[in-house]
């Protein structure tokens, strides 16, 4: 009986579990797939990981064509825990796979990936695949168990040098001096906008009733994707003027969350000392070829000696190394550097504009100090600073030196890098680029001072006049960021001719004129030179014959002329401008130049037409380094590219704005002391980062804006020999 019992139970338990699992398979079997799901979510992941690692080890990972191979890890282990197959064809990258398993969970995976971490924007010139942005590398990941498949899209890109606009490890002052100054802060990406200081803060007003002088301001177009806060202030105290007055903000008080409001972000006292990383000048990445440079003190001497006219001379340490007579066009007016070891042209100077030029590509390397300075002789002179441009928008050029003062400015597409301190008039303008490393690196301080007159100065009706010849089809000028030398200066001959006014237009070109006599008086030459170029046609005048008499072979009365007509001026275009601005800026110092309007000498023609082409690039060019570069996404990840030109002249003109940088870098500034503005009444703009392991002062500024830009901190460094390694973060573009 008990027997029967029990069998009776085990048939109803039997019929239940029968019962239970009939019912409930859709869910058991729902479990396994959920199960499986996440082994093989966990399977991208750990993929994702062993990727990272072997692109940090050697960045070139992927990007040369595979052997095949087989990898286990850990070697010695059975079963081994993951198996890798490199497979590939042997000629190219885009053949590689990746496939392997990991036995313990039975998952199953494959991973593609493109690999241009070595490659930048400059699509022209280095190609990169374009399913991956430059300086990355991008993996598409699958995993399979069954019938279950994830997938993972992920980025790795190069960590930036530093997550921060501003860094001191002292104290940093931002002082405006114009009521209607501001402190901007943004960033070009959706971080970094943050000042941080292991001292004090002391700035502008936070809170009054007309609003404030420091913004936090988002990235551009993240306006309506993004809600306040869009950055972070944090020092030991926070001196800052409130409603007028300078008062410490303590956390949590009503006066703090009311600045904060008001600045759109978040003002933090009481932190720690900041950890600044350490950078090293010989490290950094720059120009691949190094020359020595003896000439450690260049100066500009301009003389009148009375009876030779005005003379140039380019001073080495006292000597001469080349003259330039501006009246008989006799001497160098150019003066270029032959490097004996690469034996090629390394630098280049003007003698009568006092520009030295370091040749794209080359690093000067000075054993000492470097100084740039101009002087004088003689009553007829302004005092004109000299400029130092490094390379061109097609490739960058540095200079290094134990201490550097340039008493000028400073422009162009490269790095200056000193041993001790770096001094420059401001009136400047560098620019670095992803890809070649840094704008500014000292030792010692970094000093930038009040400006000098610049030959090169823009003036209000520069940019009016640029900006009506830049109109029609700009398809070259709209691409000027990318253009090699030798199209600058084509494109700068077509764009020189650009008509601004018309013969008979006189209407159209007085605004031009009247900006150009508001800075330099005009002359009857100069006025008669503008009434040629803008003499209207004069129409014949017809009269009837008055000695006709009326015959079969002439019945009609002839018309005769009586006043010939004159043909028409040519009109301004914008070499005319450009010529009747240099005219006018000589005439101003006192030894008016009548060779820039018209001369007899074809020689002096030749040399004139070639100056107006260098001045036009010249200026496109600033122009173009004034305009900068916006970021735009591409596969997820922020990449830079060139301001179009056109777009730059319809904006407001920079020369009439109420704030107007005086100085303009981007890239990294990096100093191991302090980092000094004082221009008086002028403005700062960096883009990228400042790092410096001292104070941040700037003094008496109309305006101070920093924009924090990831992508020119990534590929600081220069790799060692026989080390491929990078530090790389990675961002999850799609999981699905």
């Amino acid at each position: 009986m008990a027997l029967v019992s029990v069998l009776l139970v085990t048939v109803v338990m039997l019929a239940l579990a029968a019962a239970f699992f009939a019912s409930h398979r859709a869910d058991l079997a729902l479990l396994t797939t959920s199960t499986y799901r996440e082994q093989t979510k966990n399977a991208c992941l750990s993929v994702a990981d062993i990727l990272q690692y072997k692109l940090q080890n050697n960045r070139t990972f992927g990007s040369v064509p595979f052997t095949n191979k087989t990898e286990t890890y850990p070697s010695d282990s059975v079963p081994e825990l993951l198996k890798l197959e490199l497979t590939g064809d042997g000629k190219h990258p885009r053949a590689n796979r990746i496939i392997g398993e990991m036995p313990l969970s039975n998952v199953e995976f494959e991973v593609r990936l493109v690999n241009n971490l070595a490659t930048d924007t400059f699509a022209e010139k280095l190609k990169f695949d374009p399913e991956s942005p430059p300086r990355t590398a991008r993996a598409w990941i699958t995993a399979r168990r069954g019938n279950v498949t994830s997938h993972i899209d992920v980025i790795f890109k190069q960590s930036p040098f530093t997550t921060a606009s501003i860094t001191s490890n002292g104290n940093i002052t931002v002082d405006l001096a114009n009521s209607d100054g501001y402190w901007l802060l943004g960033a070009m990406q959706q971080s970094g906008n943050n000042v941080r200081a292991s001292g004090n803060i002391k700035g502008p007003e936070v809170w009054s009733k007309t609003g404030a002088a420091v913004q936090f301001t988002p990235p551009p177009g993240m306006e309506k994707k993004l809600k306040p806060p869009y950055g972070t202030m944090q020092g030991k105290e926070l001196e800052m003027q409130v409603d007028g007055a300078y008062r410490f903000l303590k956390p949590g008080t009503a006066e703090t969350a009311q600045s904060e409001a008001t600045i759109k972000g978040v003002l933090s006292s009481g932190g720690g000392d900041v950890k600044l990383p350490e950078l090293e000048a010989n490290s950094l990445q720059g120009a691949s070829r190094k020359v020595a440079f003896p000439h450690s003190k260049i100066v500009f001497e301009t003389t009148d000696d009375g009876e030779g006219g005005t003379v140039h001379r380019l001073l080495s340490d006292g000597k001469e190394l080349a003259h330039y007579n501006a009246n008989s066009y006799s001497g160098q007016r150019t003066f270029s550097w032959y490097d004996n070891d690469s034996h090629q042209y390394a630098a280049s100077f003007d003698l009568e504009k006092r520009v030295m030029t370091v040749n794209p590509d080359f690093e000067l390397q000075v054993g000492a100090d470097f100084s740039l300075s101009s002087t004088t002789k003689g009553q007829t002179f302004g005092s004109l600073q000299p400029t130092l441009v490094l390379g061109n928008s097609d490739r960058g050029a540095g200079l290094h030196a134990s201490n550097v003062d340039i008493d000028g400015s400073v422009g162009g597409f490269g790095a200056i890098k000193s041993s001790g301190s770096l001094n420059v008039a401001a009136k400047s303008s560098l620019s670095t680029t992803p890809d070649f490393g840094i704008a500014l690196h000292a030792k010692g301080d970094v000093v930038l001072t009040r400006p000098g007159a610049n030959a090169s100065d823009g003036l209000a009706g520069d940019f009016d006049a640029f900006k009506a010849a830049s109109s029609g089809d700009n398809t070259n000028l709209d691409r000027w960021g990318y253009l090699d030398d030798a199209s600058m200066t084509t494109e700068a001959n077509s764009f020189k001719g650009r008509p601004l006014a018309g013969a008979g237009g006189s209407a159209q070109f007085q605004p031009l004129w009247d900006g150009l006599t508001a800075d330099f008086p005009a002359d009857q030459r100069a006025i008669s030179y503008r009434d040629a170029l803008l003499k209207a046609a004069v129409a014949e005048v017809t009269e009837p014959d008055p000695n006709w008499v009326e015959s079969p072979e002439q019945p009609v009365q002839p018309l005769i002329v009586i006043t010939p007509g004159e043909p028409a001026g040519a009109g301004v275009t914008v070499d005319n401008y450009v010529r009747l601005r240099e005219y006018l800026r000589s005439a101003k110092k006192g030894t008016p130049d009548p060779s820039w309007l018209e001369d007899t000498n074809p020689d002096v023609k030749v040399q004139r037409a070639s100056d107006v082409t260098n001045l036009v690039k010249n200026q496109l060019s600033s122009y173009q380094l004034s305009a900068g570069q916006q970021t735009e996404e591409v596969n997820g990840q922020p990449v830079l590219n060139w301001v179009s030109l056109t777009n730059f002249f319809k904006k407001q003109n920079p020369y009439t704005a109420t704030y107007s940088p005086d100085m303009l870098f981007r890239g990294l500034v990096y100093t191991d002391s302090n980092f000094i503005f004082d221009t008086q009444r002028q403005g700062v703009y960096i883009e990228g980062a400042l790092v410096a392991k001292g104070n941040v002062d700037i003094k008496n500024a109309s305006g101070a804006q920093f924009v924090y830009n990831s992508d020119l901190l990534q590929n600081l460094f220069a790799p060692e020999k026989d080390d491929f390694s990078i530090p790389l973060e990675r961002a999850y573009w799609a999981f699905y």
